[in-house]
């Protein structure tokens, strides 16, 4: 099997949460780690493009298997 890695893209915390193989309440406690890095997330559901980019450099970048 082939793994790529995922590039960066608008999502929401379970999709994150499933790329990286975590559950979103594990998720949401690393990304308070880094909160300082990230914009003010006061009402927002998606994380975008420029945040998850500032994730993957921080945690790496998720690979997903080509089938």
């Amino acid at each position: 099997m082939k793994t790529i890695p995922i590039t960066p893209q608008t999502c929401n915390l379970k999709t994150l949460a499933g790329w990286y193989g975590v559950c979103s309440k594990t998720m949401s406690k690393r990304l308070k780690k880094i909160a300082a890095q990230l914009e003010d997330r006061k009402g927002q559901r998606l994380f975008f493009v420029k945040d998850v980019e500032i994730i993957f450099n921080h945690y790496g970048v998720p690979k997903t298997i080509l089938q």
